[in-house]
């Protein structure tokens, strides 16, 4: 099950980065960060490794899904505001645009989330 997920968070990710890419290319030129570079990695890594954990729970124990998945996203919700929080007091560069393209790279991998694990559990139940 993670391979499947794993591959679709690839494309996922590959389609973001292009469109972003294009996008920081042209019209968002003077708005580009050198440090989009790494809040996109971090957010691919914390994302598959939050798919990974829970296809594990998924897999052992079922009935405990909803409440691990609950804390798992709270946990994950953390980590992405130490990193926030980490760039804002250490850096302190374009803070504004920062944060903004932070919430747009973690709105998008929030709803892929979303539907990834909707899709997921339909295919276990069925």
């Amino acid at each position: 099950m993670f391979k499947t997920v794993f591959k679709k968070t690839v494309y996922f990710a590959i389609t973001i980065f292009i469109i972003a890419t294009i996008l920081f290319l042209t019209i968002l030129k003077e708005y580009y960060m050198p440090i989009f570079l790494y809040s996109f990695i971090f957010c691919f890594a914390i994302t598959n490794l939050f798919f990974f954990i829970l296809a594990n729970i998924l897999n052992k124990k079922p009935n405990t899904f909803a409440n691990k998945f609950l804390l798992l996203s709270t946990i994950k919700l953390l980590i992405y505001l130490i990193f926030v929080i980490t760039y804002l007091i250490f850096v302190k560069i374009n803070v504004f645009w920062f944060v903004i393209v932070f919430l747009i790279l973690y709105a998008l991998f929030a709803v892929f989330e979303v539907f990834v694990v909707l899709q997921t559990l339909k295919k276990k139940i069925n």
